[in-house]
């Protein structure tokens, strides 16, 4: 339809539209029942019923009656009972009679896109704050807004959104949506056709992968994964180019660096193999290592301290007993070597900074791998950040060498805290894209994460540490941000898998592995 189908529906409303647009009304509607979305207005059907009948119903009880059909009936009830209120009126012309056509076949096509699903939720990871189910269907015009977690949907031409909360994102169709806050990316093979996504800023519409990152102060970010494409302006009287692999930022504050979750863990169909240490000893210099699943052996913590300084003390923890560490020579070391590669894993423990730690103080609460400045990728290590120029310091922080991501939740209150940190695998597994935390259940806002490829290289010198910095060599022992970590720890995991939030949560709650 060359005009706005809106303009056109009016005349036909009112009795004025041409027989020339009637049938090109009822065209347009039986070849796209797309098209027919201008009718989604419950009003204007309203409106459409009392002319082409002229009922004297008020507009009020004609509202309520068309609602009651919509949700009370089936499609073809629907449909029958406007005809059957239009052909119980004795006065018709051949105008209305088109008119009346006209309504029972948008209507029709209203009602059959209004209720067939865009798109469907395909996984949703710890989201807080929303109402969303896995498996459910969303309507055009869905709204789905979220405080934390991840979101999998897959509209229903078959393209892939990954959306990062906190999010809002509209459902438009099958093959479009708008993004009013959060972090998405658009994954398609090209066979589907193209993708488009609305922005405060712009939109994009192209059939290769590509990602989006929108502030609450609609500052964007937008890469070109899978191809060279261009930003347009809501007009179309602008283009930006962006070649592939290159990122677009616009706005006064840029989001981020360009990470983005590409995939979702998976979910392991066997029980995942671990190392568990429960601190529960109480005395003595060691604590029993519990394992299922990993080759080697054995795994017991052994207490230690550097330079003849103290030992971690026992102590109480969140689960019986735990273990304090004084942030000078006390730390812990496991003959489990930890999990190498990219291989999936899963970190869980307990911890309790004080309120006053220091910047010297938060390198490392769990750690293991090789350390050499030429393979940043080689360690991995989760902490305390320390670094204010790489994030919000006291924060959780899961790292490589020269490759991180920083959490929101400041931990240093004296409290413990329940601390997951899961690396999904896969052929090139990044800190930025495939790694999630949780703080206390629930999936870890990142306020800040680079790009760094995981290829964690396993040292034979010494297993994991709990307590001090991977990075720290007794050859040069005043490394500039601290060697141990000062604070409590307890219930520490190591799994061979990439656990589900809710075997995370089982773990925080029962202290159980999953079975």
């Amino acid at each position: 339809m060359m005009e706005k189908e809106d303009e056109v529906l009016a005349r036909i409303l009112a009795g004025d539209g041409t027989e020339e647009e009637i049938r090109r009304a009822l065209a347009v509607a039986e070849m796209n029942p797309e098209a027919a979305r201008c009718l989604a207005d419950l009003a204007a059907i309203d409106a459409m019923l009392g002319i082409a009948a002229e009922d004297e119903f008020t507009r009020e009880r004609s509202v309520h009656e068309t609602m009651k059909f919509l949700r009370e009936q089936e499609q073809e009830n629907f449909v029958g009972a406007v005809r059957q209120r239009l052909q119980g009126r004795r006065h018709w012309n051949r105008g209305i009679s088109a008119a009346a056509a006209a309504i029972t076949i948008f209507a029709s096509g209203w009602f059959y896109v209004a209720t067939r699903p865009v798109a469907t939720v395909l996984r949703a990871e710890t989201v807080q704050g929303g109402k969303l189910r896995e498996g459910s269907g969303l309507k055009a015009g869905s709204r789905i807004q979220f405080d934390s977690g991840i979101l999998e949907v897959q509209g229903a031409k078959g393209s892939t959104m990954i959306v990062e909360g906190p999010a809002d994102l509209e459902m438009l169709s099958a093959d479009e949506a708008r993004l009013n806050q959060g972090r998405m990316v658009v994954r398609t093979s090209g066979k589907e056709g193209p993708y488009t996504v609305t922005t405060a800023k712009g939109f994009v519409r192209a059939d290769k992968d590509y990602a989006l990152a929108m502030s609450k102060q609609s500052d964007l970010e937008f890469v070109a994964m899978g191809s060279d494409l261009s930003l347009e302006s809501g007009d179309r009287s602008k283009s930006m180019a962006v070649k592939k692999g290159d990122t677009l930022l616009l706005g006064s504050a840029p989001t981020e660096d360009a990470s983005f979750y590409t995939t979702l863990p998976p979910r392991a169909e066997t029980p995942a193999p671990y190392v568990h240490w429960s601190m529960d000893e109480g005395r003595g210099d060691s604590s029993k290592a519990d394992s299922r699943g990993m080759p080697g052996g054995p795994f017991d913590l052994k207490l230690m301290a550097d330079q003849g300084g103290k030992e971690p003390e026992w102590t109480g923890g969140r689960f019986k007993g735990g273990l304090d560490f004084d942030g000078k020579s006390a730390f812990a070391e496991s003959g489990f070597p930890g999990i190498e590669g990219g291989a999936p894993r899963t970190v869980c423990f307990w911890v309790k900074a004080p309120a006053d730690l220091s910047n010297r103080e938060g390198f490392a609460i769990v750690s293991w791998g090789r350390f050499d400045s030429s393979k940043p990728g080689g360690v991995w290590q989760i902490s305390i950040n320390p670094l204010e120029e790489e994030g919000p310091v006291g924060r959780i922080r899961v790292g490589t060498h020269f490759g991180y991501l920083v959490g929101n939740t400041d931990l240093r209150d004296g409290k413990w805290h329940h601390v997951a940190a899961v690396l999904f695998g896969g052929s090139r597994p990044d800190i930025g894209t495939h790694v999630i935390a949780y703080i206390d259940g629930k999936m870890e806002q990142i306020s800040r994460r680079t790009l760094r490829m995981i290829d964690t290289d396993l040292d034979a010198s010494h297993g994991v540490w709990i307590g001090r910095n991977i990075t720290d060599r007794p050859e040069s022992p005043s490394i500039q941000h601290g060697r141990f970590f000062r604070g409590g720890v307890d219930e520490v995991y190591i799994f061979g898998a990439a656990l589900s939030p809710t075997e995370i949560r089982g773990v925080m709650e029962r202290n159980e592995v999953p079975k």
